[in-house]
C-alpha cells in the first residue's frame, strides 16, 4: 500500500492527492487523529475541506472499496475515533 506523509489540509493539497480508493486520516497541528475516512481519497477531501477542523491528513492508497473499508474501520479502532465510510453510488 502507498502512503503519504501528513500534508497541510488545504485545496492545493487535496487537489495533488490521487483518485483511487483509500484511506484519510485527519488531524490537529499535533497530529492527533480525530476522524478516519475510508472511500475515493479525492472526493473523501473535497467532501471534508472545510466541514472539518483538521489542520493535518494523510492518506493510504487501497486496492478496492472493500479494502479501503475494511482499513479504515481497522484504523478507527485502532486510534478509538470516528470512522466514515464515503461509497460510490453505481
Amino acid at each position: 500500500m502507498r502512503e503519504s506523509g501528513w500534508l497541510e489540509f488545504n485545496d492545493v493539497n487535496v487537489l495533488r492527492t490521487p483518485e483511487e480508493y483509500g484511506v484519510c486520516e485527519f488531524a490537529d497541528e499535533t497530529r492527533k487523529v480525530s476522524l478516519v475516512a475510508g472511500g475515493v481519497i479525492k472526493r473523501l477531501l473535497y467532501e471534508l475541506l472545510g466541514r472539518h477542523p483538521a489542520r493535518l491528513f494523510r492518506y493510504t492508497v487501497a486496492v478496492t472499496d472493500v479494502a479501503s473499508e475494511a482499513l479504515a474501520r481497522k484504523r478507527g479502532a485502532e486510534l478509538g475515533v470516528e470512522v466514515r465510510l464515503l461509497r460510490m453510488e453505481g
